[in-house]
């Protein structure tokens, strides 16, 4: 990749003509771009999603056969000999191997805050030796003329027009509906009331695999169900016989905060209804209708697919400089060249590097020279397909990068067999089997790098096979969930009886048809297989709704019973889960993750639901108060401010210009607050509390994406357990050896330890001991693990540390 300069701005120095195919969804301009490759006897298209890709790919095989198609994203590369077609996910396009057309799908992406750059870098960048053409919105006119002003503009029209319907109820939804929402939660209830009201629907999420996604797509193509649940996924070309589109939200989290969906996302999303020359109808469900409701200027943009053009496009320095890590960062910092161009910035490779460079060891591997560099940033760019914290991914890169650059120069296989071992589990729920893909398509990834792997071959197949097998087990799971058996396919089933409540138990006199869980009905499987699911739930429900409904009115009364928090993220009531706690925009900022309610009508579930957000928001708030002034100004306004954001402790060097700055009257404030500055740790004890423990553990277990909370260690000063370094510390038990410790039983510790060996053998400190609640061999193990030698002669300190000199400026 090249740096760009003029002429490819005026479109010369390539012999290659610029088509920009633009216009709303449904005008077969993906299926014209593939024609026309196939014309010209090979090519390469880019698209938005692996999904996509893969759909593309047996297209194309099918006509020319598989011999002839490559398929490269990030987690398969199938790489034919001779291969003349190559079907990739944008980021994969292998921009350096000459074909005669090239295409890049969904150009209108260039806008997207995190993959946007890709997509701007592959309009300036990607050329066929005789033809190129960008398919896109038709808002991506302005920005083309500017960007490649000798490109052709064609503009297609709608193949079908596009209708606004009226909101409706779920159960009042036509068949071949599609009803999107925007987080994995809102998914599941969804699906979950439309397999109770019409039996079943299928589902479609960004995160599923090829696999997965298409045998769900099979149940609404065969028939089996009449009803899709999916995420704005559908919306990136998926091709489906769908005929409306019904929004259950009209807002989404974008990875930095929750905000309104734009005018021409959801054209993007609205024009999935209708394919060819048959119309589509959009609309609201009732509850987002309630909610928002769309203006009538936007109904009329979305009919006609018109939409405000797009002015701005985001951009990042393509050709890097790896020569050292200073030109590195030099070239991620470079500003646009051009003025429609925005700065791409806090990318997550470029976010995982400064992560990595801060590790001691990793920085000084890389300082070594431009292959160590060029290495890590190759690093830097696996994916986080888990999901997970920054600081957890980073871990896990900088672990890759340590085998690479270690003695044998590659990822170990028993590294990697014991972590493909973990993910070798078909059971679980449906959350757990996502994961698990996730997580395989992290492996997949790293897989198919031949120059970082032995035996390459083998663990791609490996990993494949581990995918496809979570991915039938996802298959049977998510039908098993929301799909009823269809009627005709079983022999007439009898009907309960005498169904009647006792407790949280529907019972009949034969047998129970299942229990009360939250506000929402759970079946017995057995009284399933016996009256059928469908018919089941009917009866119970109708037996179970008063009785929610009246435990509800009873929650939401101002003397009811306090919320309490379970160990597994869930927030409880009289020891029922009503919701869960999941990683949010900060961490003392979780998502609260709503469990279905499907025995209360909408009103009174969003009461709950905000009945529930409100108690976990002064929970937060009486937690925090401790570290809480409102009116400090300056650096200790700076300092709680960290204390609080991460509920009571972080590490001194976080800190460290704060704490440089506080006056003696901020100092003697903090002490009255009875906020900590150890030496290691600052931390409020106020907040370190019990009454505080179960909330803290909670938030910081869902923003590490761990499934359940630790063991809370009480009163205790110190405890035996196995938590993650960085919970550890989070919570204010930092690990001291085998045990973690409170934190200002660690301060005191080390303290003393300063102050009793100093230099020179030193008879072994036996009080800590006694503070600390362990034994030798325990206090033994926690002082090697603060750099003491225990020898016959005495304990000897840690060796001294060389400090830097420090440099001044002139």
């Amino acid at each position: 990749m090249s740096l760009i300069s003029p002429t490819v701005l005026t479109g010369g120095g390539t012999g290659s003509a610029i088509v920009a195919q633009l216009g709303p969804t449904n005008t077969g301009k993906t299926h014209r771009a593939i024609e026309r490759m196939i014309e010209h006897g090979g090519g390469m298209i880019g698209l938005p999603l692996r999904l996509l890709a893969r759909e593309v790919y047996d297209r194309i095989a099918a006509r020319v056969g598989v011999e002839q198609v490559a398929l490269l994203t990030g987690e398969e590369r199938v790489e034919p000999r001779g291969a003349r077609y190559w079907v990739c996910t944008v980021e994969s396009m292998p921009l350096t191997r000459a074909v005669p057309f090239v295409a890049v799908d969904e150009i209108q992406l260039a806008t997207h805050p995190r993959r946007g750059h890709v997509f701007t870098d592959r309009l300036l960048n990607a050329r066929g030796t005789r033809e190129t053409w960008f398919l896109g919105s038709d808002t991506m006119a302005p920005v083309l003329e500017r960007l490649t002003p000798t490109a052709r503009i064609e503009r297609h029209a709608r193949l079908s027009a596009l209708h606004y319907e009226d909101p409706r109820e779920l159960s009042a939804l036509p068949r071949r509906t599609a009803v999107i929402a925007f987080s994995i939660a809102h998914v599941y209830e969804l699906a979950e009331r439309l397999r109770a009201s019409h039996g079943g629907a299928a589902v479609v999420l960004g995160a599923l695999s090829p696999r997965a996604r298409n045998a769900q797509v099979a149940l609404v193509e065969s028939g089996e169900v009449d009803y899709l649940v999916s995420t704005d996924a559908i919306g990136m070309g998926l091709n489906l016989d769908i005929r409306h589109v019904t929004f259950g939200a009209l807002q989404k989290y974008d990875g930095q905060e929750v905000r309104r969906l734009e005018a021409w996302e959801i054209g993007q999303i609205a024009g999935r209804a209708g394919r060819h020359t048959r119309d589509g109808r959009f609309g609201l469900t009732r509850a987002c209708a309630d909610q928002t409701r769309l203006p009538p200027g936007l109904i009329e943009a979305v009919c006609r697919q018109e939409f405000a053009p797009i002015r701005k496009v985001y951009w990042r320095h393509g050709d890097l400089d790896t020569g050292s890590v200073e030109a590195l960062r030099e070239g991620l910092c470079r500003q646009p060249f051009h003025g429609c161009l925005v700065h791409a910035r806090e990318q997550e490779d470029a976010q995982a590097l400064e992560l990595l460079l801060q590790m001691e060891d990793v920085a000084r591997v890389a300082a070594r020279g431009p292959e160590q560099v060029a290495l890590l940033w190759d690093v830097c760019r696996i994916p986080n397909y888990r999901q997970s914290s920054e600081a957890a991914h980073a871990r896990l890169l900088a672990e890759v990068y340590r085998q690479l650059t270690g003695k044998f120069a590659r990822v170990q296989p028993d590294w990697i067999d014991r972590n493909l071992r973990r993910l070798e589990q078909l059971d679980g729920n449906i959350d757990a089997l996502m994961q698990r893909i996730a997580h395989a398509r992290t492996w997949a990834y790293i897989a198919h790098r031949a120059d970082w792997l032995a035996d390459t071959d083998r663990w791609r197949d490996r990993v494949l096979d581990l995918e496809e097998a979570l991915s039938a087990a996802l298959h049977a799971q998510l039908t098993h969930s929301f799909v009823e058996e269809r009627a005709g396919l079983v022999a007439p089933r009898p009907t309960p009886h005498e169904v009647e409540l006792d407790g949280d138990r529907v019972l009949t006199r034969t047998i129970p048809l299942g229990r009360i869980v939250g506000f929402s009905f759970v079946s017995n499987p057995e009284a399933d297989r016996i009256f059928g699911h469908k018919e089941n739930r009917r009866h119970g429900r109708r037996a179970a709704e008063a009785a929610a409904r009246a435990q509800a009115d009873a929650l939401l009364a101002s003397d009811a019973e306090p919320l309490a928090w379970s160990d597994r993220l869930e927030i409880t009531w009289r020891g029922q889960p009503l919701a869960r706690l999941a990683r949010g925009a900060a961490i003392d900022a979780p998502e609260v993750r709503a469990r279905p309610m499907d025995l209360l009508p909408e009103d009174l579930r969003r009461r709950v639901k905000a009945h529930v957000e409100a108690w976990v928001k002064e929970a937060l708030r009486a937690c925090q108060s401790a570290a809480t002034l409102p009116d400090a100004r300056g650096p200790i306004a700076g300092l709680l401010y960290l204390v609080a954001s991460r509920l009571g402790a972080i590490p001194r060097h976080e800190a460290a210009d704060q704490i440089k700055a506080l006056s003696d009257k901020d100092k003697k404030t903090l002490a009255r607050l009875k906020v900590r500055l150890g030496l290691r740790f600052v931390f409020a004890q106020p907040m370190l509390k019990p009454a505080h423990q179960a909330l803290r553990a909670a938030c910081w277990a869902a923003w590490l994406d761990l499934d359940a909370t630790p063991e809370l260690p009480g009163d205790a000063v110190s405890i035996e357990v196995d938590w993650p370094e960085p919970l550890a510390d989070a919570l204010g038990y930092p690990r001291l050896g085998p045990r973690c410790v409170r934190a200002d039983m660690f301060e005191r510790t080390t303290a003393h330890l300063r102050l009793t060996v100093t230099t020179g053998p030193t008879p072994l400190p036996t009080e800590p001991m006694q503070w600390l609640g362990c034994d030798r061999p325990q206090w033994e193990a926690m002082l090697a693990s603060l750099g003491y030698t225990l020898r016959d002669d005495g304990l000897h300190p840690p060796p001294a540390r060389k400090r830097r000199p420090q440099r001044r400026d002139r």
